[in-house]
């Protein structure tokens, strides 16, 4: 009985710190500028060079194609851009901010994810989901590192992804849904 309230109190308060990280998070992504290289990040996109050319200083095939496109298209969506035009205004860095604050909370949650299928304990995954965002460069990278948190998020994916493969192929009570997280995953991180 004692374990089981200690358990609920746990969950409501990792809940509770998780919440202000993430209402921090997303504030910080709007209030913090933008870093040394994200400008040259952003005139690579707008230029749609595919390849990494050694004349240039910009190094657009080494990394960052993914999120460019998608911060590209989040900004697309809600109208600060047009399709193919990049922009360079305080709405378009603000929107690929929250781009990659939402990378940051879904590395965190896949964290989460991973640690409660290998401990089979909710408290224990929402811990470590919470311990990832108090990492202080962790966290504070998700307000405005266009390249780091990407590529940490796509590891993460990933790596949830085949954690995900492996419990649902030892024959978990999983369905059609879970499958599709699995396939999902490992697709985005490998993208």
């Amino acid at each position: 009985m004692k374990l089981r309230v200690l358990n609920q109190v746990l969950l409501v308060t990792f809940l509770f710190i998780g919440s202000l990280f993430t209402v921090m998070l997303f504030w910080g992504s709007q209030s913090v500028g933008i870093s040394a290289d994200e400008h040259i990040h952003m005139l690579d996109l707008g230029e749609w060079r595919w390849t990494s050319d050694p004349d240039k200083e910009r190094h657009f095939g080494v990394y960052g194609l993914s999120y460019q496109l998608l911060g590209h298209a989040a900004s697309v969506l809600v109208g600060i851009e047009s399709p193919g035009v990049v922009g360079y205004a305080t709405e378009s860095f603000a929107v690929r901010h929250a781009v990659v604050a939402t990378l940051t909370l879904l590395s965190a949650f896949c964290v989460g994810f991973v640690t409660t299928v290998v401990t089979r304990s909710k408290v224990w995954g929402l811990w470590s989901a919470v311990a990832l965002l108090a990492i202080p460069p962790f966290w504070g990278h998700g307000f405005f590192n266009t390249k780091d948190i990407p590529t940490a998020a796509g590891y993460t994916l990933f790596t949830s992804g085949c954690v995900a493969t492996i419990w649902f192929l030892r024959g978990s009570n999983a369905n059609k849904k879970i499958l599709t997280l699995v396939v999902t995953l490992t697709a985005i991180g490998l993208w």
